[in-house]
Order: structure tokens, then C-alpha cells, then sequence
């Protein structure tokens, strides 16, 4: 989620996530919250705040479970598949325009975009290796 997204408590305190993100701090920073309600439609869930030593900014993720370290990072890890989708779909090879409604069908279209997908991200990967940034000719 944005950090500037509008947050109520169960009080009906009114803050934004960038207020939340816990204090500087050595090691990691985290926040869990529950019962919080997002937006001015007053959704309620679940919130982690999690930032790690090293990363620029924290993770903020709305979680239907109750919140913790663990289920934060679980929520984590499926990003990677989230993002991909994405790129399937709307910031990509616009998947969702082809119509396609038969699942054989539908598999198979996704057995190519993966494989494209594979392909671009090892063109990206070779073309970083050969032409560096210039901060990143050391």
C-alpha cells in the first residue's frame, strides 16, 4: 500500500500509513495492527509494517489474518507471483484483452508469456552485464 493512504483506528483517529512506520531504530522495525480500517469507505482489516535492515522503505500490507511477523513475510513472498501477474495483465502482454475462455486454452497462453517473460528478464539480466551503469563500473 501508498504511505499516504488515509488510516482509521477503532477510535476513529484519522492518521496515514507514513505516520504508523515505526520510529528509526538499529535492527528491524516492525507494526502490527488490527482491526484498522483503510480509506474513507472505512474497509477493515488487518495491517504489518515491517521494515528490514537495508531496504529503503517498509512493507505495508493489509493482511486478513491476524498480523505478525511470520504471516508478514509469508504475505512477502507471494509478491513475486503478484507482480507477475501484473505483468501479464495490464502492465504488459495485456492478457486480460485476449477473450480467451477455454482453460486449455488459457494454460497454454500462460506457458508462453512465462517463457517470454523468462526471456526478458535473461535479455535485461545480459544487457546489465555488458553495459553497467556507471555507478556500477567498479
Amino acid at each position: 500500500m501508498k504511505q499516504n493512504l488515509k488510516v482509521f483506528k477503532e477510535n476513529g483517529e484519522e492518521t496515514s500509513l507514513a505516520d504508523l512506520v515505526p520510529a528509526e531504530k538499529k535492527g528491524r522495525k516492525e507494526l502490527h495492527l488490527k482491526n484498522i480500517y483503510l480509506t474513507e469507505q472505512r474497509v477493515q482489516t488487518n495491517l504489518s509494517i515491517l521494515q528490514e535492515p537495508g531496504h529503503d522503505e517498509p512493507w505495508l500490507l493489509a493482511v486478513a489474518t491476524e498480523p505478525n511477523y511470520y504471516k508478514t513475510l509469508d504475505y512477502g513472498m507471494r509478491w513475486g507471483c503478484e507482480a507477475m501477474f501484473s505483468d501479464f495483465k495490464t502492465r504488459g502482454f495485456g492478457l486480460e484483452d485476449t477473450k480467451l475462455e477455454r482453460a486449455d486454452r488459457i494454460a497454454r497462453l500462460m506457458l508462453i508469456l512465462s517463457v517470454a517473460m523468462h526471456w526478458c528478464v535473461l535479455a535485461g539480466l545480459r544487457d546489465r552485464m555488458l553495459n553497467p551503469l556507471p555507478r556500477e563500473k567498479n
